[in-house]
């Protein structure tokens, strides 16, 4: 349960046009698999080159919907912001380490 006013479900932006740039945001809609949610809908995959996960855009919850499996990573504004967004095939995603916690 969230106070929030704002959706907490993470979705993928339309393209940024000053930084032709796809962020993920944070006003998805809650819903089952379909046309309407397919921009909320993100998996952890394992990483080859190391230990850790990444975070991918995987929407294949949507059969006839047209979007790429993309790796997220960081952007980092020239204001010095990071956020979230899609990187390019060959840039490092994101990644994410678990640790099991102690007894």
């Amino acid at each position: 349960m969230s106070i929030c006013v704002q959706s907490m479900v993470w979705r993928l932006a339309e393209s940024d046009e000053s930084t032709e740039q796809r962020f993920i945001e944070t006003s998805g809609v809650e819903g089952s698999p379909g046309f309407e949610t397919s921009a909320n809908w993100f998996k952890l995959e394992k990483d080859v080159d190391s230990e850790d996960y990444k975070l991918v855009f995987f929407p294949s919850v949507c059969k006839f919907c047209r979007f790429a499996h993309k790796e997220v990573g960081i952007y980092m504004g020239g204001d010095g912001v990071r956020r979230l967004a899609l990187v390019d095939d060959g840039a490092r995603p994101f990644t994410i380490m678990f640790k099991k916690a102690a007894a």
